[in-house]
């Protein structure tokens, strides 16, 4: 049985609504920085055509569609995404069958090559129905329909019509539609946190913290071992004296060593180094 759904979206930017030919700009900036491997430029390009797709106030035309998800398949491929990119070229050949990869952005045999040819035909596979509305009309990758099936396993962009046919509002979802069952207006959809990555510096601190530590545990067992043959030694005062200097210094640094590894390692793990 078809179920009434609600797309949880996060909230519109504050240059909504976008145009098409505002879109199509943001797109060609983007493609034009990743053929000249401008990839700073690159990626803040594709990060506003994926804000901007999602504030389009006009109805989307398939092949600007298959632009938008050819954007968002190459900036997974940078971020070395493999389900994403292949997504993207999925939602890319679904929009526009006929659409062609440039092979300046992926020359014959390269890996974003590779995933767009096993993309082929790659029209979704899974997704959900949302049951009729009256007045209501959604358009998925530039093409209208009453009541679609919303792709959840590819790219896609999804719009809603008024009842003057008129974008009321869009949505852009580079690796499938989410959808979740209609809850009243009380309850808050909030998106989790997103989970927190050690950086490669902390990883360092911690790996010479906890090096550090054993060294200096290992320091301590030598002094440990240095004042049983002190305890143990004949009364020869030079030979004394040289086991309690040693002693005494491998212990010290023994200590030492123990305390600032102890340190690195607790600054690393509670985030204030």
């Amino acid at each position: 049985m078809s179920v009434s759904l609600l797309l949880l979206v996060a909230a519109a930017h504050a240059g909504c609504p976008s145009s098409r030919d505002a879109v199509a700009a943001e797109v060609d900036r983007a493609l034009d920085a990743y053929s000249a491997l401008d990839l700073p430029a690159f990626d803040r390009a594709a990060a506003r055509v994926e804000e901007e797709a999602s504030c389009l106030g006009e109805l989307a035309t398939p092949a600007l569609a298959a632009r938008i998800h050819l954007v968002a398949a190459l900036s997974a491929w940078i971020d070395k995404d493999g389900p994403r990119t292949l997504a993207g070229f999925q939602g890319m050949r679904a929009a526009d069958p006929a659409a062609e990869l440039d092979p300046t952005l992926a020359p014959p045999g390269s890996r974003p090559r590779v995933f767009f040819e096993t993309a082929q035909g790659g029209g979704s596979h899974a997704g959900v129905p949302i049951a009729p509305e009256p007045g209501a009309t959604w358009a998925v990758d530039g093409t209208l329909d009453v009541a679609p099936t919303l792709p959840t396993d590819r790219a896609v962009l999804v719009q809603r019509m008024d009842e003057t046919d008129r974008v009321a509002r869009s949505w852009y979802f580079p690796t499938g539609a989410t959808l979740a069952a209609v809850q009243p207006p009380e309850v808050p959809m909030v998106p989790p946190p997103p989970a927190r990555k050690m950086s490669a510096r902390r990883s360092l601190r911690l790996g010479v913290g906890l090096g550090t530590a054993g060294a200096g545990i290992l320091a301590l067992t030598g002094a440990l071992v240095m004042k049983e043959a002190y305890v143990d030694a004949p009364p020869d005062e030079g030979r004394l004296e040289g086991l309690y200097a040693a002693n005494l210094v491998v212990g010290t640094a023994g200590f030492v060593a123990c305390a600032g590894g102890a340190a690195l390692v607790t600054g690393s793990i509670v985030g204030r180094w």
